[in-house]
């Protein structure tokens, strides 16, 4: 073994000598470090499972922790991917670091996609948290002078990398004039984009379509146009699995990585109001990913009064597909020419686990589950938006201006009553609020529950305050999800309730965080409120989620399941929209 190397493991595993004064050394156990992270470094962590342990993302910084609890020892590390290191990760160079470094080690990383920079400190005799600080001290000086040794660490890939990108479409879309917008009796005029919400660099990044702004034109009774901003960065912000094994479970956005699927001009819908394409950027993150598509929407009213008569609808529909392991998501905006927004989100590609214990295949993942009915999983989508509801035309309005209100149909004194009270509804003595806070809600289906943003600002003709209504579509509701696999040390209430409300947050927070944004329940009159929402389905594999013979996951692929929700305008239009009565055509 050569001298150098034999040197740097004493010094990995030898713990630091304590001051004089300090306390006695004693065992560390796992409580004890996250004391420590929490006291003396005044980090705060995410917490996971580990080799005979656990794991910690030390949060503010680019480190991570490992505490083994059987060998007693922690290892502070972090791994660059592929690139983010400025000069090349060669052999030779990371030979070099290994020959001067006196407390670290690095190595490239599995699979050659990264370089791993880690200390290991031994907690066998005991240590004090002066010394482990002290440890933690060194290890994140001499990381510095590893980033120097490679020229420097490149700052991590930006959220987004240029301004988004605009789609306007008018109806009837068979007389939309970009240039005239005028000879549209409806139109939208939606902004959009493709955020990276991870940001760790590399395949594994988490990327979904983002709807940056989404702005709805109309005429009132008086023929004048209108026009309102209906939300802001509406996006998918998680998608959320739990099998009934009681040990799977997945949070592919913020955990796994949601890389975007290259778009196929195959995969577009059929003819129908107008023709569909593949958006075109000179953004590479852009271009290629989105697809745009022109559809008839049925009827969008029929009359009966003076003669049989009715008008069909149309909408605009983006949509793109990410990846995450053996999962595709197709994310999906329809943007109605009566003034709706429809998300909805489809699971579809391959099972997790085949239903049979299958021979090993080269490339193919082959994974038999190992209880009865342990495929069975729920899915859900997690999205986040802001109603905006600001009129640009007459600066009017806005995501501060908005009353945010819960809507329950319940009975009480023998007839049925249709509420709006402040989000959200009752506190958690279950007394009424009467101010809308930060909070969450159950969905109730026997009360029809609705979430609705209702400007104090912008009114209609008739003086009624424009408003939009968020509904779901879904088959039911999660209730007791159980902390575990991804979520093991998560507080379930993120998925356990249907809708919270926050006032916006400065940066992007992952969905499951959500409860400790609302924790301080604090009022949200006068704030910018964010919306989370979460919708879920239950997927109970069958034969047709399978190859020939009904086992093999690989061979067959799982039909696409659907959830989402519709937001709906309430008093945006004077009266019906698009309605003209056959008189009056007549005349």
């Amino acid at each position: 073994m050569p001298r150098w190397f034999a040197l740097l493991g004493a010094c990995l595993v030898l713990p630091a000598l304590a001051p004089a004064q300090d306390t006695p050394a004693k065992a560390f156990t796992s409580a004890d470090f996250e004391a420590f992270l929490k006291t003396t470094l005044k980090l705060e962590y995410e917490k996971g499972d580990g080799a005979n342990g656990f794991t910690y993302d030390l949060v503010g910084t680019p480190y991570f922790a490992s505490f083994n609890d059987k060998a007693k020892y922690v290892n502070f590390h972090v791994t660059h991917p592929k690139g983010r290191l400025t000069a090349e990760a060669t052999l030779d160079r990371i030979n070099d670091w290994n020959r001067k470094a006196i407390y670290s080690r690095a190595f490239l990383a599995t699979g050659g996609n990264g370089v791993k920079y880690e200390a290991v400190m031994s907690l066998a005799d005991g240590a004090t948290p002066a010394q482990l600080k002290a440890f933690y001290d060194r290890f994140n000086r001499e990381h510095a002078d590893f980033s120097k040794h490679f020229g420097g660490v490149k700052p991590p890939p930006p959220e987004t990398t240029g301004p988004p990108e605009v789609v306007k479409m008018g109806f009837p879309a068979a007389r939309f004039d970009p240039d005239d917008p005028a000879k549209s009796d409806t139109g939208w005029e939606v902004t959009w984009d493709i955020p990276n919400l991870t940001r760790r660099g590399g395949m594994s990044d988490s990327r979904v379509l983002r709807i940056v702004s989404a702005r709805f034109s109309w005429k009132d009774a008086k023929k004048q146009p209108r026009s309102l901003v209906v939300a802001r960065n509406l996006m998918l912000a998680e998608a959320f699995s739990q099998y009934d094994n009681k040990e799977t479970c997945f949070l592919d956005v913020a955990k796994i990585g949601t890389p975007m699927l290259k778009a196929n001009k195959d995969f577009l819908g059929p003819l129908c109001v107008g023709p569909g394409k593949i958006l075109a950027s000179t953004n590479a993150d852009h271009d290629g990913k989105v697809y745009q598509e022109l559809h008839y929407d049925g009827l969008r009213w029929m009359g009966v009064y003076d003669k049989v008569h009715a008008r069909g609808g149309e909408k605009l529909v983006l949509w793109a597909a990410m990846r995450s392991g053996n999962y595709a998501f197709l994310m999906e905006y329809n943007f109605t020419d009566d003034g709706r927004i429809v998300s909805r989100l489809g699971f579809t590609a391959h099972n997790l686990f085949d239903r049979a214990v299958l021979p090993k295949e080269k490339g193919v993942p082959h994974r038999a589950m190992r209880t009865k009915d342990g495929d069975v999983h729920a899915h859900f989508g997690c999205w986040r938006m802001e109603f905006d509801l600001h009129d640009p035309d007459r600066n009017l309005g806005g995501g501060d201006q908005n009353a945010i209100q819960l809507v329950s149909r319940k009975f009480a004194d023998g007839k049925f009553g249709l509420k709006p009270l402040p989000f959200p509804g009752v506190d958690a003595a279950g007394k009424a609020v009467t101010e809308p806070r930060e909070g969450k809600a159950k969905w109730v289906a026997t009360e029809f529950t609705t979430l609705r943003a209702e400007s104090k600002a912008v009114k209609n003709t008739r003086g009624q305050p424009i408003a939009y209504d968020l509904m779901s579509s879904r088959t039911g509701a999660a209730s007791e999800f159980l902390p575990l696999g991804n979520t093991k040390y998560v507080d379930m209430d993120f998925i356990n309730y249907d809708y919270w409300v926050t006032r916006t947050p400065d940066v992007f927070r992952h969905y499951y965080k959500v409860p400790l944004l609302a924790a301080g329940g604090r009022p949200l009159a006068g704030e910018r409120a964010t919306v989370w929402h979460s919708v879920g389905g239950l997927h109970a594999p069958r034969d047709e989620d399978f190859g020939p013979g009904g086992v093999d996951a690989a061979r067959g692929a799982a039909l696409t399941e659907w959830v989402g929700f519709t937001l709906k305008p309430r008093n945006l239009f004077d009266g019906t929209p698009l309605f003209t009565r056959p008189i009056e055509e007549a005349k």
